[in-house]
């Protein structure tokens, strides 16, 4: 129960910089999106979610900056995605009002008491500093640590009761290996909880809607640490209101998870874990973070700088 800062080291070199080569004149040419990625539909998409409310909205504010033609079958498969996310969200309702009224009226009961007395871990670092790979060894200790994982990040909306069906029905939209550093990359591997905020505030609050809208990186950078005279309290809210609610599904989950597995009447059984995030953003968010969870713990990680933005640079030519 401390606070713990990891240093990755300066000799480390990563895998993932092979490729890049280091320039004298300090200006780095990132390779062109390849054709076969240009031609796929929603391969690794972080949209993948989107509900049909959300989908149009983003669609009309950003009808500037979206190239119509060249993301025209992208946009489709979106649409009718979004459309289908919206018909599983209702649907989730559903099953929590189910489950609250019917059969484990216990569990959501107990989900809504311990939601806000939350004490989690965070992973900070920035980006390609070694996260990843350290969230991926803390989510290995499934006695204390609960996670949320690629699908649920990916469909935050519908996973309490389409995560068994989801995760063999949309297989087919991830690539069996990250394309910056061939690490594996399945549905049910721990992923950035900011992803699945991101969806359920509407592409509106989050730093991460850049990942979409790269020439727009700017607007969303208020979002990295939602500072009081760069964000509004409307907007803070948004995100806030977003987060609780991921936070409080991710523990109902994790109840109704440990309830099926230790078939266990006894409501001390079903004590949440604590939950493990990893989202580079949440760096920046640290005060924001420990006013809502004043007991949560955090464990920073770094590395040397240069080896860091040749990670970075190899990303962005490969993704």
């Amino acid at each position: 129960d401390v606070n713990v800062n990891v240093n990755v080291g300066s000799t480390y070199q990563s895998k993932s910089c092979a490729g890049v080569q280091k320039s004298h004149s300090g200006v780095y040419k990132f390779d062109p999106e390849p054709p076969h990625i240009l031609r796929s539909t929603i391969k690794n998409s972080p949209l993948s979610g989107i509900t049909f409310p959300s989908f149009i909205a983003i669609l009309y504010h950003k009808r500037k900056s979206i190239d119509w033609y060249r993301y025209s079958h992208r946009l489709l498969v979106l649409f009718l995605m979004s459309i289908f996310n919206s018909y599983l969200s209702l649907l989730e309702y559903v099953y929590i009002l189910y489950l609250y009224t019917f059969r484990r009226r216990s569990v959501v009961q107990m989900a809504n008491q311990t939601h806000l007395h939350h004490h989690p871990v965070f992973v900070l670092g920035h980006p390609r500093t070694g996260t990843t790979l350290l969230h991926s060894l803390l989510a290995l200790d499934t006695e204390r640590f609960a996670i949320c994982d690629t699908f649920m990040v990916g469909f935050p909306h519908c996973f309490l009761w389409f995560e068994r069906i989801g995760k063999f029905l949309f297989s087919g939209i991830l690539s069996e290996t990250r394309p910056m550093d061939n690490m594996k990359l399945h549905f049910d591997l721990p992923q950035e909880d900011e992803l699945g905020t991101n969806l359920l505030s509407g592409l509106s609050v989050s730093p991460y809607t850049s990942l979409v809208f790269m020439k727009d990186e700017r607007h969303y950078r208020k979002y990295q640490c939602f500072k009081e005279d760069e964000v509004n309290k409307d907007q803070t809210r948004r995100w806030v209101r977003s987060f609780r609610y991921f936070l409080w599904k991710i523990g109902l989950r994790d109840l109704l998870l440990r309830r099926r597995q230790q078939r266990n009447d006894d409501i001390s059984a079903g004590i949440p874990r604590r939950i493990v995030l990893k989202s580079p953003c949440h760096t920046g968010r640290v005060r924001l973070l420990l006013k809502l969870f004043p007991d949560a713990k955090f464990i920073f990680i770094h590395r040397n700088p240069y080896e860091v933005f040749l990670s970075g640079a190899h990303l962005a030519s490969t993704t």
